[in-house]
């Protein structure tokens, strides 16, 4: 999700309808995929700190928050899919398929779906919905980044 730094606690607020462990869990989540793809990109200017930190975030503040614990089926089985889609999407990314490289494009913003299964525990299929479409207007239809862009990354 490229969403500015400064607005995460906000929009997690928001799309957590001020849960406070969910607003917690999202926050952390959005911030650990950023780390994560600042290293897997090559991006970080401090890769084994931002490591340090991430693993931090991941066995600590994460498998301890009380609204992960709560609701870590459907919360655990979403993040799985993000991984899996975001993996999947570099694999697509190099294949002579054109469609393919589109769909990876696309597929490499499943983490989305977490901020969107914690809006449907918290605030139902409408809150959802109403949340996806704004991740929708702030990530991609603000975003300049273009296909033709991310194809020659």
């Amino acid at each position: 999700m490229p969403l500015p730094n400064d607005q995460i606690d906000d929009l997690a607020r928001e799309w957590a309808l001020g849960d406070e462990d969910a607003v917690r869990f999202l926050v952390n989540f959005m911030h650990m995929v950023r780390l994560a793809d600042d290293i897997a990109d090559g991006d970080s200017a401090a890769p084994v700190p931002d490591m340090a930190n991430l693993l931090v975030r991941a066995w600590l503040e994460h498998s301890c928050n009380p609204f992960f614990q709560r609701h870590s089926g459907a919360l655990g089985a979403t993040m799985a899919n993000a991984v899996l889609m975001w993996e999947k999407s570099e694999d697509w990314r190099q294949s002579d398929n054109r469609k393919t490289r589109m769909f990876a494009f696309v597929a490499r913003e499943t983490v989305e779906h977490v901020a969107h299964t914690v809006a449907f525990i918290v605030g139902g299929y409408q809150h959802a919905k109403e949340v996806a479409q704004e991740i929708h207007e702030l990530s991609h239809q603000a975003s300049g980044e273009t296909f033709e862009d991310w194809e020659v990354e």
